[in-house]
């Protein structure tokens, strides 16, 4: 076991002096408790959230065909960091997405609360990768309520998939359009598919992605 130990912290160690001369993060530490946070189930390191989102932007591409293109840039919020931020973070707020250019390149920057549990943080992860994704297909982009609705639905069936029933249904109980009632428009949808994926089905069938539209906003 200390062997492992060993391996498991200089793996660390050289991942996170890889990402300082890379980045140059001026916050960088030579530290190695990655892997020791990561198994308390809280998750307050950039790498180890950066290895989590990946998972989570795999399964999603695997289990519902959300594939993101665009690279993606994760940084972790802590709670003394939120007023220093050019936009607005409230308290509620645990992730958020905006869409970047550098270079001429677009990619994606999703915000997420440092010290979250890692099933959480998948769910946020998920619902804020969905952001990603509809802004790269151009699809709702002129209906925030309904985007918030698509971002819950991944959300709530994230959730399904870790075991997390619970949390899953507290989604179902949420009541504005914008955070999350829309979603359940969403699931009576989804059974249309006939086991398509639905973002997939949606994109290929334009009308039924306009009746969604009409049905979530009524």
């Amino acid at each position: 076991m200390k062997v492992i130990k060993c391996l498991e912290n200089l793996f660390v160690y050289f991942v996170r002096a890889c990402d300082f001369f890379i980045s140059g993060r001026k916050e960088f530490e030579f530290t190695s408790n990655s892997f020791d946070v990561y198994k308390k189930n809280m998750v307050t390191d950039r790498i180890v959230g950066k290895k989590i989102l990946a998972d989570i932007q795999r399964h999603i591409e695997k289990q519902y065909s959300i594939k993101i293109n665009n690279p993606i840039v994760l940084e972790l919020i802590k709670e003394s960091e939120q007023r220093g931020l050019s936009f607005e973070w409230k308290t509620e707020n645990k992730g958020k997405y905006h869409s970047q250019i550098m270079i001429n390149e677009k990619y994606h920057m999703i915000y997420i609360s440092s010290g979250l549990t890692i099933s959480k943080f998948k769910s946020i992860a998920s619902h804020e990768l969905m952001h990603a994704y509809l802004y790269e297909k151009k699809l709702y982009t002129d209906s925030q309520p309904l985007r918030e609705a698509m971002a819950r639905w991944i959300e709530y069936k994230v959730l399904i998939d870790l075991g997390e029933k619970k949390e899953a249904k507290k989604l179902m109980n949420i009541k504005t359009l914008q955070f999350g009632s829309g979603f359940k428009k969403i699931l009576q949808a989804e059974k249309k598919t006939k086991g398509r994926h639905l973002v997939a089905w949606l994109l290929e069938n334009k009308t039924e992605a306009e009746k969604l539209k009409s049905d979530v906003l009524s």
